[in-house]
C-alpha cells in the first residue's frame, strides 16, 4: 500500500507542513523529494510557505517556492506568505516576498509547458539550487 505523502490530519496538516513547522530542513527536504504538494493549506488555509514566512527562514522559504510554493497565496482571513513575515517583524522577508524575483508560474501550469527560460525551469544552470542562492544573495 502507497503511502499518500499529502495527506492531511484532523487539522489539516501535512507532513510537509510538519516538517515546516520543526524546522527540520532534511524532512523538509525527504517530504518534497517525495511529492509533497507545498500549496496543500491546513484547515485555516495557512500553507508550508506562510509557516516559513512566519518563522523567517530564508532557507526554506527559498526552498519551498523553489518546489512551486505559491506565494501569492492567501489564507482564510487574506493574509499570504509576505503577511505572514511582516506580521512577525521579518521585513525584509516581506518585501522579498512581494519582489518580482520569483517570476513562478501559475501553480496550475504542468511542469512540461514551462519555456526553457522560465525561471523555475528544470534545465540545467535552472534548478532550485541556483534560485536558492540568487534569492539569498538578493537579501544579504
Amino acid at each position: 500500500m502507497r503511502h499518500d505523502i499529502n495527506k492531511r490530519d484532523a487539522l489539516g496538516v501535512t507532513a510537509l507542513f510538519e516538517a515546516v513547522s520543526e524546522g527540520s530542513i532534511q524532512e523538509i527536504i525527504s517530504v518534497l523529494d517525495h511529492g509533497a504538494d507545498p500549496n496543500i493549506p491546513d484547515n485555516n488555509g495557512t500553507t508550508p510557505l506562510m509557516e516559513a514566512a512566519s518563522g523567517g527562514d530564508l532557507k526554506v522559504v527559498a526552498l519551498l517556492v523553489a518546489h512551486r510554493a505559491n506565494r501569492l497565496l492567501k489564507d482564510d482571513f487574506g493574509d499570504n506568505a509576505a503577511d505572514y513575515a511582516f506580521n512577525q517583524g521579518f521585513n525584509r522577508l516581506s518585501k522579498l516576498l512581494n519582489s518580482n524575483v520569483w517570476k513562478e508560474k501559475s501553480v496550475t501550469e504542468p511542469a512540461t509547458k514551462r519555456s526553457a527560460g522560465s525561471r523555475l525551469s528544470h534545465t540545467k544552470g535552472h534548478g532550485h539550487r541556483g534560485r536558492v542562492s540568487k534569492i539569498k544573495k538578493l537579501v544579504k
